[in-house]
């Protein structure tokens, strides 16, 4: 079977984004450290700003933007309701609501992540927000994923009225990320130099 123009215009940016993304994780650790600071706050900001209270942020692994840890921060304080999503069969995520971080479990592809005996949340209503990582994004909300469609389904399930934020290093902007008809916009874009309103 033919591969479309359209398949092979996201394998191809898909490609560029791996190698982008490797080139940006191999900063000198100072330069690399400072982006990750800035990540932060930009998170801090955008969160003092809007006073979510009930938000679901995905925990990072080691070559992805880290805003779990500020998150754990809001925790802390009362400030936050966490929600961290879960993989379960078929490729799909559910999200459960935290109140310990030292109890996350390895999971799937190395992930940490909730226990399976933990409840996932039902109402996804309560939402205010939720954090959603990718290769790469483009300032109309286009999501580049990473291929296996996890995020993809649970976006799907999520309401309108969460505001849906793309997490990435600024040097992962992209003009335009081609999109299937299934696939959901985010409403902004976070990165370690700003926050993108795309809605």
């Amino acid at each position: 079977m033919a591969t479309s123009a359209f398949e092979t215009e996201k394998k191809d940016l898909r490609a560029w984004a791996r190698r982008q993304r490797a080139e940006f994780l191999s900063l000198e650790t100072a330069a690399l450290d400072e982006c990750k600071t800035k990540l932060c706050a930009t998170f801090h900001t955008l969160m003092a700003e809007r006073k979510w209270e009930h938000i679901a942020v995905f925990i990072p692994l080691p070559d992805e933007p880290d805003i779990w840890s500020p998150a754990q921060q809001l925790l802390v304080s009362g400030s936050a309701t966490l929600y961290a999503p879960r993989m379960m069969l078929e490729n799909q995520l559910d999200l459960v609501m935290i109140t310990n971080p030292l109890l996350l479990i390895r999971g799937p592809f190395g992930v940490m992540q909730p226990p399976i005996e933990y409840d996932a949340l039902v109402d996804l209503t309560i939402l205010d927000a939720i954090f959603i990582p990718g290769l790469a994004f483009s300032p109309r909300g286009g999501r580049l994923g990473f291929g296996g469609g996890w995020y993809d389904r649970l976006l799907a399930r999520i309401p309108e009225s969460t505001i849906k934020i793309g997490v990435c290093w600024n040097e992962m902007l992209v003009d335009t990320v081609p999109m299937d008809a299934w696939d959901v916009r985010v409403d902004g874009i976070l990165t370690d130099v700003r926050y993108i309103s795309s809605s």
